[in-house]
């Protein structure tokens, strides 16, 4: 019987930003979906039905799409694995 490693899987329904123009949405999908991806590869991850929280970040207000892509999924991997 062969292994298979194992699945990875984080739906989010949606992400609401107020203030992001939409020339920055690619750019903050794009890092969003990188930093998640090299996150929550190396996360040692908590029983998901354990996890009820709310995450609350603050992001400067001069960020740039791809910092607050990189900020949310830091703080998704956080909430999700153990400390």
């Amino acid at each position: 019987m062969a292994l298979r490693a194992p699945e990875i899987r984080l739906d989010i329904e949606r992400i609401v930003l107020d203030g992001l123009p939409p020339v920055g949405r690619e750019r903050f999908r794009r890092a969003f979906i990188e930093a998640c991806t090299a996150g929550l590869a190396k996360a040692r991850f908590e029983n998901a039905a354990s996890v009820t929280a709310r995450l609350e970040l603050t992001i400067p207000h001069d960020a740039s799409a791809e910092a607050i892509g990189r900020a949310l999924a830091r703080g998704i991997v956080e909430m999700v694995s153990r400390t």
